[in-house]
């Protein structure tokens, strides 16, 4: 992705296994919402959380992506972390595009509140909102409140649309 300056872009990283109408309808309102000129759909090659159960090889996962989001003129993919060896940690993947794009450039990492729950666990999660604001979408089931304060307090919390689909039922 060229990152024009000044671009305002959701990150949105995932397993994707598959992709799902859930995940465009939150892409699109949190970009409506927030004004974000840009999403970027980042499909994760080896999550670290999911390492104890067979999930979709990266390159299908990707192509995945990249058909879901196709008519959406928003709406972009990248392959950053299926290019990358070893784990895909967030805090690596928004260093990276820092280093790529130019420092007007604001990233915005799009997770759920259930991932939210889990930022205590992940790799350096402090740098992760040094590099990045993180909008954090409402997901049933999960109350914001159970998230530590001190993360709490850094994140921007937006109402979506809950649709009933995960990609663990279409599985």
């Amino acid at each position: 992705m060229n990152a024009a300056e000044g671009l305002t872009v959701g990150i949105l990283g995932g397993t994707f296994d598959p992709v799902h109408i859930g995940h465009l309808i939150v892409a699109e309102e949190i970009r409506v919402r927030c004004n974000l000129q840009k999403i970027l759909f980042i499909p994760s090659a080896h999550p670290p959380h999911k390492a104890a159960r067979e999930i979709t090889p990266p390159q299908l996962r990707w192509e995945m992506v990249c058909l879901a989001i196709q008519d959406n003129p928003y709406f972009e993919a990248s392959a950053i972390e299926i290019e990358r060896t070893g784990l895909s940690y967030t805090v690596d993947t928004l260093a990276q595009l820092r280093g790529i794009w130019d420092q007007k450039t604001q990233m915005s990492l799009i997770i759920g509140t259930d991932e939210a729950i889990d930022v205590p666990t992940w790799k350096q999660p402090e740098r992760v909102f040094d590099l990045s604001a993180v909008l954090v979408a409402n997901r049933p089931g999960f109350d914001i409140n159970t998230i530590e304060l001190r993360w709490r307090k850094m994140m921007k919390f937006v109402r979506v649309p809950q649709i009933e689909v995960s990609s663990t039922a279409i599985r």
